[in-house]
């Protein structure tokens, strides 16, 4: 492999033989003595598997470059420590009008092919701790989790539970008793959803429980654990399969309930009069402050845009 010169500029050529050099990622000499830090390894993707960590003691699992070598003082350093011979460096020389390259000589008799790959024989026999997943890890929601919310928590069941709990209210009492109702409901959803959430890790809110700052503090916990919150209780009790997001920032969370079955049940059960009044507000609502509760951030809840009105639901949390 030749890193060759880009036009118009005058960098050393730095050749490596890849036949020698089978496994840079085991040996690394020439990576840990390069003062301007020229190379570095790759590992080949059509060797990679899953959740396991690829065998730098295995030919050909990782190539070795030489991205910089815009910064090759030409020390030789790389050539003099390299076990097998591997690396040829080739120096730009101006000779009148026009540059030829030299290449830089080794008081040494190089290494064939067949010596190179005999001087890694004993190293590749030495223990090689290698990484593997101790359990497949999986960035989807669990779907048992999915199914217990929705067993509970199903739009038609809400609704008919609604339809108990004003059936003895007038038209009047109605609206308030749905309100007081809906906020009851809600509350218990997100903290079912909270409970499920927590037993049922997925590797993507693993992640970000395990980022910190410079100074040891979790930083995505808004709004990404309230998003995933927001996305498990909906995506348990609603038909679409992806939350709308519209904004997901460090500031503030806005997403959107496009054709709300909620709010189609309460419609049909209750009267499309009742639902226009969207007493269901306060079950999104109730939900947004228990999980807001939940991460322990100050925030602003608000719902911009209702179904009644606007076709969809809109909710924002803004961080205060």
């Amino acid at each position: 492999m030749t890193y060759s010169l880009p036009m118009g500029r005058k960098f050393p050529k730095i050749t490596i033989d890849l036949a020698k050099c089978t496994v840079p990622f085991l040996c690394k000499k020439c990576l840990q003595a390069c003062p301007m830090g020229v190379f570095n390894t790759t590992r080949v993707m059509a060797k990679e598997k899953r959740l396991e960590e690829m065998d730098p003691r295995i030919d050909g699992n990782y190539i070795l470059r030489a991205p910089r070598r815009d910064k090759c003082t030409v020390c030789n350093l790389c050539i003099d420590l390299c076990p097998v011979d591997a690396i040829t460096i080739e120096v730009p020389k101006k000779k009148g009008q026009k540059v030829e390259y030299e290449t830089v000589q080794v008081n040494r008799q190089k290494k064939t092919v067949a010596e190179a790959q005999a001087c890694f024989v004993e190293m590749k026999k030495q223990p090689y701790p290698l990484f593997t997943a101790p359990k497949p890890y999986s960035f989807d929601l669990n779907e048992d989790m999915v199914q217990m919310i929705h067993k509970d928590f199903a739009a038609e069941k809400v609704v008919d539970a609604l339809v108990i709990a004003i059936k003895s209210k007038s038209k009047a009492e109605a609206p308030k008793a749905g309100e007081g109702f809906f906020k009851d409901m809600g509350e218990k959803w997100m903290r079912k959803t909270i409970q499920m959430g927590d037993e049922y890790s997925d590797r993507t809110i693993e992640m970000i429980l395990e980022s910190v700052d410079r100074q040891g503090k979790q930083f995505l916990i808004f709004p990404h654990v309230l998003q995933r919150y927001v996305e498990i209780a909906y995506l348990a009790t609603q038909d679409f399969l992806k939350v709308p997001v519209t904004l997901n920032n460090a500031v503030e969370l806005s997403y959107r309930i496009p054709k709300c079955v909620l709010y189609k049940n309460i419609a049909e059960k209750v009267g499309e009069d009742f639902a226009k009044q969207m007493t269901c507000r306060e079950y999104c609502l109730s939900a947004l402050a228990v999980a807001q509760k939940q991460i322990n951030v100050d925030a602003l809840i608000d719902q911009p845009a209702t179904t009644a009105k606007e076709g969809f639901c809109e909710f924002t949390m803004r961080k205060l």
